[in-house]
């Protein structure tokens, strides 16, 4: 019983807030733009075909690999045990992220969001020659504060591993001066194109600089948006794991979820469109690198943004565990099943 009502309380609340805050921006956008369905019909069939050659080619001639990128490091904090160590403590991460777009006619509008032309992440460093993990937060998210609490850093550092928590594209402060929701992901499917091409080249400039460090390895944990570009990059690199949490399976699948694309035949239509818009971004588009045994996937039973059937999806393809937890996509109850999952995992990895 008490879980069927943590369940019920974790549904409500993801409803009232996507009813607030998603649903009703998109909309409010659509309406300005004057879409009809055959319109979005279009865009989307547009941005197949501009994108359908990256689509079907090698990735990396899409997800540029970083090379001879500088990462700047300002220690902010000390680590009270070790308060003398200089490779120890609280290290903020700043690096140059202005590749420009992969399409030509989205490069000056990307440019001009100058606050996102700046990879940003924050590292928990317990000393040299340690394993790291990258936490990486979902829409709206971000914000250092929160995230330091969503994740279990004391669990990771006292098995001996590093917390990085990056910022994605147009997130937190990387984000618009004055605020508002980040245009990323975006129903203008070029937008969400170009913000994964930027966060997985600005998640392996970071990977590249903890490996420099001395870490051993690095592993990826993601919820949300944040879990569907772990579940992308699964697909490019081998990582040492890959653990999306409450995914975000595709835009296109949130879309249909949630009445953005009618309903029946138009529908059907609009959301293979959607799918194929995206597909130079789709973890489906591409096998994983990751073994099974180093992947799993967390849903929450109450979960009523992406829902369950989104993580089944990832975990499908990735060919992984899958591991229902309670709560819902914003009360988060799936730290434990985490650490469980990842315990047999850390224990084959070198911790040096």
């Amino acid at each position: 019983m008490g879980r069927r009502l943590v369940g019920l309380a974790a549904s409500t609340l993801d409803r009232a807030v996507v009813a607030a805050v998603h649903l009703r921006q998109t909309r409010r956008e659509t309406s300005r733009s004057g879409l009809t369905p055959e319109r979005k019909l279009a865009v989307l069939e547009q941005a197949a075909s501009d994108y359908a050659s990256a689509a079907s080619g090698p990735p990396d001639a899409f997800f540029v690999k970083p090379e001879g990128v500088t990462v700047t490091q300002t220690r902010v904090a000390h680590l009270r045990s070790r308060p003398n160590d200089t490779a120890a403590g609280l290290v903020e991460l700043a690096w140059p992220s202005d590749v420009p777009a992969h399409l030509p006619s989205m490069r000056d509008a990307l440019v001009a969001r100058r606050e996102n032309l700046t990879g940003r992440a924050r590292l928990y460093r317990g000393g040299r020659g340690r394993p790291a993990v990258v936490c990486l937060h979902g829409y709206l998210g971000g914000t250092y504060a929160i995230e330091e609490l969503k994740f279990p850093r004391d669990f990771f550092f006292e098995n001996g591993i590093d917390v990085a928590l990056p910022v994605l594209p147009h997130h937190a402060v990387r984000g618009a001066r004055g605020g508002g929701p980040p245009p990323f992901p975006s129903v203008d499917p070029a937008l969400t194109n170009e913000g994964f091409r930027q966060a997985i080249y600005d998640l392996r400039v970071l990977a590249a600089h903890l490996r420099a460090e001395g870490a051993p390895w690095v592993g990826f944990v993601g919820t949300s948006l944040g879990g569907h570009t772990v579940a992308l990059l699964s697909t490019l690199d081998p990582l040492a794991f890959a653990v999306p949490v409450v995914p975000l399976a595709s835009v296109a699948d949130f879309a249909m979820d949630h009445g953005e694309l009618g309903a029946g035949d138009e529908a059907a239509k609009l959301y293979a469109a959607f799918e194929r818009a995206n597909a130079v971004v789709s973890p489906y588009t591409r096998a994983p690198l990751v073994p099974p045994s180093r992947a799993f996937v967390i849903g929450a039973e109450g979960d009523a943004i992406t829902g369950v059937v989104h993580a089944e999806r990832i975990a499908k393809h990735l060919g992984a565990q899958m591991v229902v937890a309670a709560g819902g996509h914003l009360l988060q109850l799936w730290r434990k099943p985490l650490t469980r999952g990842l315990a047999p995992i850390l224990a084959e990895l070198p911790r040096r």
